[in-house]
This record gives C-alpha cells, structure tokens and sequence, in this order.
C-alpha cells in the first residue's frame, strides 16, 4: 500500500515539473525581413498553450531601442533593436492561467514599461501572437484587426 502511495505522489511530481519547466520562455531577434504571423488558432481545452510575442522598432530616426522583458520567473534580458529589427519570444500559459510577461523599453532620453502579455486581458485580444510596434510617440499594442488597442506612452527619463 505504501509503495502504490509513493508511486502516485512520485507521478503527480513528475507531471507538475513537466507542467512548470514547459512553461519557461526561449527569445529572437530577427531582421526586418521576417514575417510576423496572425494565426489565431488553439487548443482552448489546453492548461498551458503556447504564445508568440512579436515587438517591432519602427521608430523613425532609425533609434536602436532597448527592450528588456520579465515574468515572475524568466528574466528574458536586455536586447538592443535596431530599425525594422524584430524581437520575438515565446512561452506557454501557466496551468493557473495567471501569466504575465512585462518589458521595459528605451531609447535616447526616453523610457517606458508596460504588460506585454496578461492572460487576464490578452487571452482573447491574442490568443497566440501578440504584435506590438514601437514607434516615435509610444509603444502600441496591435490587436488581430491591426488596430492599435493598447498605447504606451513614452516619458521622459528623470
């Protein structure tokens, strides 16, 4: 009996790490040649379904941006976007559907932070690719009908 108990604890363990370990974030940066996709399709039945978070620089003076995104358990660094340049990362929604991906970006005397991807709010505004372009007033959230639904504003640097 006791055996059948520890194999059952020891299974539940192993599910739950396979949960929380699929769950970590890879990045890129890509050149202003790649394609950013719409697809909206997925599994709703899913825990933990995969999403794509696109950020493009298309900042005018052709200004290298910072962009350094976080959650509460990958910091994903910082990464210098040239003009047109792309950064991309993914990562799947945790089992609680509580996931939260924020960045922080800069340029000249510039900066600016805000939630790139809250399941709370984006779960249905991108269920799989989240496009956001940078640009001279603000960074701009990009709904599937390409309009711009979620602005934020630069602030001048103290």
């Amino acid at each position: 009996m006791k055996m059948l108990v520890k194999t059952q604890l020891l299974l539940v363990l192993l599910v739950f790490a396979t949960i929380i370990s699929s769950s970590k974030a890879s990045t890129t940066t890509s050149t202003p040649d790649s394609q950013v996709s719409t697809s909206t399709s997925r599994d709703e039945g899913a825990p933990n379904f995969r999403i794509y978070v696109h950020i493009i620089n298309k900042v005018q003076d052709h200004a290298v941006i910072t962009v350094h995104c976080k959650s509460k358990d990958d910091d994903l660094g910082a990464h210098n976007l040239n003009y047109g340049e792309t950064y991309q990362f993914n990562f799947r929604v945790n089992f609680w559907r509580t996931t939260l991906f924020f960045c922080g970006f800069s340029w000249h005397d510039k900066h600016v932070k805000g939630d790139v991807y809250r399941y709370d709010r984006d779960h249905d505004r991108c269920p799989e690719n989240c496009n956001w372009i940078i640009d001279q007033l603000a960074v701009l959230g990009v709904n599937p009908k390409g309009d711009y639904d979620i602005v934020y504003l630069w602030n001048p640097r103290k």
